[in-house]
């Protein structure tokens, strides 16, 4: 078995982030941040490092 990838999706609609969560989370963690500086800060400021892009 895989095992779970972290998944950083970034988008100001709720919406989408709201579906990306529910359709990519049934195989990966997913974090959403509707801000990129947010991201980067949830990333720990490595925006690649570990994360699926």
């Amino acid at each position: 078995m895989q095992s779970r990838k972290r998944v950083l999706v970034v988008d100001d609609e709720p919406g989408i982030g709201s579906v990306m969560r529910r359709i990519l989370g049934r195989v990966h963690d997913v974090v959403v941040h509707a801000a990129h500086r947010q991201a980067l800060r949830a990333g720990g400021g490595e925006a690649h490092k570990g994360w699926v892009g």
